[in-house]
């Protein structure tokens, strides 16, 4: 690893600060000797991820990605040196790695997909960083000699991948992956919208520069500080919107780019003052009625919020066309980079640190059931594939965060028994999300599970007719034996 590498390396991980820092540097740059890595990739993977503001675990699990799953370094290493949370999240990403994806299989299909819900479930940073790691290595498909492998692979990234980074709202990494595997599966298609946008584009440029400049003037006029921001839409984006409205070229597209107007954020929580802003430029320049979409009073399934609207006369005297406007705050701007991950992926804490990051992780495990439903109703080829893991499954936290998979219908005392026999066996309450509950309550998906023990408590027989896990059973069986 050269110099200006192990600079760029340092830039991501030196906020974190500490001697641990200095040692993970020094790791990398004795692999790197040994091996002869570059880490280009791992340094392109966190270009993708840097809106994430990824934990300390999660950045160091990505520049050990390659030498842990090409086995340079083994589980011994990773775990003296870093930790368990470093272990963790590149175990769990080993796992993805070592799924075969065959075309033409379902059930190659749903142990992916399945292996996937499993780990989105346990960690979602493996799943993110999998997904990153998926594109950074699609950049390099255009090598690949055999022309059928680059087929394949570009199907499994349209048909797979892309369909998880969307229903995850990961926009930035399912615009890549769409529009890589696009070149591959329509070569010319793709070329020749890639022209289009490029004339469009550059014709304009000023354009948009314009549009943006004479809106966050006007906004400023009124008193109101916001970015604004203009950007083109990806080349399989607009090859989708072509074929939905049966258009020929890209110049018909009134919305071939957007306009982003963001907000700072209230700190009482309101929307009031995006609703505001719609206000004004509703009565400003004259709305397309049927083309105004609140997601902020119905977000999408993916958790996407923002306001959407298309005027006229934005450009008057220099651009005649319809101009798509979009208006969110901070908090929804970076969740509409980072999807659902943005809850509880994030550098200031890890995953135990809080019970809002607890609490944030038990609403996304409840959320994976509609995710599920999302691919069990179908998406491109995986229609109809199997993949119901929450007919015999489910995931419940420790208070620290920790996931737990049970089987359906577990009851507390099995929670207990999967942690260890002493918990199960000194089990004298339960709390789940805050309440206390019988020892027969059923668990659902993203319960937060506390134990309480007490010295002298001790299993009771009747336990042996409510808990579901045979490793429950054995163990109350043992202490009566």
């Amino acid at each position: 690893m050269n110099g200006g590498t192990l600079k760029k390396v340092e830039e991501y991980i030196k906020e974190f600060g500490g001697d641990e820092v200095a040692d993970f540097l020094s790791f990398l740059q004795e692999k790197a000797s040994e091996t002869g890595g570059d880490f280009s990739d791992s340094l392109n993977m966190m270009k993708l991820l840097l809106p994430f503001k990824l934990c300390k675990d999660t950045v160091f699990a990505v520049f050990l990605s390659d030498l842990y799953v090409d086995g340079v370094i083994s589980d011994t290493d990773v775990l003296n040196r870093f930790g368990e949370g470093v272990h963790s999240i590149l175990f769990s990403l080993k796992k993805l790695d070592s799924l075969d994806f065959v075309e033409h299989d379902k059930s190659a299909r749903a142990e992916v997909l399945r292996r996937m819900f499993l780990t989105m479930a346990k960690d979602l940073r493996a799943v993110i960083i999998w997904l990153s790691w998926k594109a950074v290595k699609m950049r390099r498909l255009s090598g690949e000699v055999d022309s059928h492998k680059r087929l394949t692979v570009a199907r499994q990234a349209m048909n797979i991948y892309a369909p998880i980074a969307a229903r995850l709202g990961i926009y930035s990494i399912r615009t890549l992956l769409e529009d890589l595997a696009f070149k591959h599966m329509d070569p010319a298609a793709y070329d020749d919208i890639e022209i289009q946008i490029k004339e469009l584009g550059g014709a304009h440029k000023k354009n948009i520069e314009r549009l943006t400049s004479d809106l966050k003037n006007f906004l400023l006029m009124r008193g109101i500080e916001a970015r604004v921001e203009g950007r083109i839409k990806s080349v399989y984006g607009l090859y989708r919107k072509l074929k939905k409205k049966n258009l020929n070229t890209v110049s018909d597209i009134y919305d071939f780019f957007a306009i982003r107007i963001i907000l700072p954020v209230e700190a009482n929580g309101s929307v009031d003052h995006l609703y505001s802003v719609l206000g004004l430029i509703h009565s400003e320049w004259k709305p397309f009625s049927h083309k105004f979409k609140d997601y902020i009073s119905v977000p999408k399934p993916n958790g996407y919020k923002s306001l959407h609207t298309v005027v006229s006369g934005l450009g008057e005297g220099y651009f005649d066309k319809p101009v798509e406007i979009q208006i969110r705050d901070e908090d929804m701007h970076r969740e509409s980079e980072c999807g659902m991950a943005s809850h509880w992926v994030y550098k200031t804490a890890s995953l135990s640190a809080s019970s809002s990051n607890v609490d944030s992780q038990s609403e996304w495990i409840k959320g994976l059931e509609k995710i599920h439903e999302f691919f069990r109703t179908g998406f491109g080829d995986i229609k109809d594939v199997d993949i119901d893991i929450f007919k015999d499954m489910i995931f419940v936290l420790t208070p620290k965060g920790e996931v737990k998979d049970l089987p359906q219908g577990s009851v507390p005392i099995d929670f207990a028994y999967n942690i260890h026999t002493d918990l199960g066996n000194r089990c004298a309450m339960v709390k789940v999300n805050g309440m206390v509950v019988p020892l027969d309550y059923e668990l659902k998906n993203g319960d937060v599970v506390e134990i309480i023990t007490k010295r002298t408590a001790e299993p009771k027989l009747k336990w042996l007719s409510i808990v579901k896990t045979p490793i429950a059973r054995s163990r109350i069986k043992s202490w009566f034996s």
